[in-house]
């Protein structure tokens, strides 16, 4: 949906995938009811994304943001400050996120599955904050 808005607009917008680090160290050491709350937790920070991105959880422990008319650099910046809101949440056990941001943007260098119009895609890898505590 999001691909064609663009498409037809003309404007860029990012993905970006959160996976929840060592969930399944979390359930063996702390129970499943802790990992349900560290899920919970990390959908609690995405809660505060802006009313025209959307937020959701992909399965088991990842999480997409798509940030509509959002470049490069701004998804860095939300994916930054995301990371460090879970890091530091202020509950245990201290939780951390491995993150990948795409950008979807116009370009004449690529094909687009959209009638004609030429597109990009650029993915990077963002790095977690800190070392969870059952590291």
């Amino acid at each position: 949906m999001e691909i064609k808005r663009s498409g037809r607009t003309g404007r860029e917008f990012a993905l970006l995938l959160f996976d929840l680090d060592g969930l399944k160290q979390i359930n063996d050491r702390y129970g499943h009811l802790t990992g349900s709350h560290a899920l919970c937790r990390v959908a609690d920070v995405l809660s505060f994304c802006r009313n025209i991105d959307t937020a959701a959880r992909y399965g088991g422990d990842v999480f997409a943001v798509v940030l509509r008319e959002t470049g490069a650099v701004a998804a860095s910046q939300v994916a930054q400050r995301i990371c460090e809101s879970i890091a530091h949440d202020g509950m245990g056990p201290l939780l951390s996120v491995s993150i990948v941001r795409c950008r979807w943007a116009l370009s004449s260098a690529f094909k687009s599955p959209i009638k004609g119009r030429s597109s990009q895609v650029e993915v990077c890898w963002l790095i977690r904050t800190r070392a969870p505590e059952w590291a």
